[in-house]
C-alpha cells in the first residue's frame, strides 16, 4: 500500500541524544504523521511492541527509580504507550513498534490445504508428526497500521 509509505525503514535512534526520546513520543508520531487521519483518534487503536523494545524501555525507567512509587510506575509503563493500550506480542521482532487495531490483522488459510501426518519413524526410533498449510498475513485496512522497521531502530543510551 503507498509503497510502504506508513512504514519507517530509515535510521531512527531511541534515547535521550537520538532521534526520539522515548517509545511514547515514537508512538504519537506514528498515531498523528503515519495512520489516516480518519482513524487518528479511533479508541481501538493499540501500540504493539516489540519484546526487546519493551525491555529496553523498561530497564531505563527501573534504573531511574528511586521510590517504591517510581517503580511500580516501572512496572506498569509498558502497558499504555503514546495514551494507548500497548501490547507486546509473541514471536514479533524485537525491536518493532506498530500501530493498529487488534481487528485490522488478519490471518488467511487457504481452503483445503492443511495437511496434518504423523507416524513412528523405525529408522530413526522416533515418533513423527507435521501440519502443514498456506496461510497469509494481512491488513484489513492498510492505512490503519503505521510501524517502525526493527532494522531501522537503534538505541543512543
Amino acid at each position: 500500500y503507498g509503497n510502504g509509505k506508513q512504514i519507517i525503514s530509515e535510521p531512527v535512534t531511541l534515547g535521550e541524544t537520538g532521534t526520539w526520546k522515548n517509545i511514547d513520543s515514537l508512538a504519537n508520531h506514528l498515531i498523528t504523521e503515519l495512520i489516516a487521519e480518519q482513524f487518528r483518534e479511533d479508541p481501538r487503536l493499540v501500540v504493539l511492541v516489540g519484546a526487546e523494545l519493551a525491555a529496553h524501555q523498561r530497564l531505563k525507567l527501573f534504573n531511574a527509580a528511586d521510590r517504591p512509587a517510581d517503580v511500580n510506575a516501572a512496572q506498569m509503563a509498558t502497558s499504555s504507550v503514546a495514551g494507548r493500550f500497548a501490547f507486546i506480542p509473541p514471536f514479533m521482532p524485537g525491536k518493532r513498534l506498530a500501530v493498529t487495531t487488534l481487528d485490522n490483522l488478519h490471518i488467511y488459510t487457504q481452503a483445503i490445504t492443511r495437511w496434518f501426518r504423523a507416524e513412528f519413524d523405525d529408522e530413526n526410533s522416533e515418533y513423527v508428526h507435521s501440519y502443514l498449510r498456506n496461510e497469509g498475513y494481512a491488513l484489513g485496512e492498510p492505512e490503519l497500521y503505521a510501524a517502525v522497521d526493527e532494522s531501522a531502530l537503534t538505541f543512543a543510551d
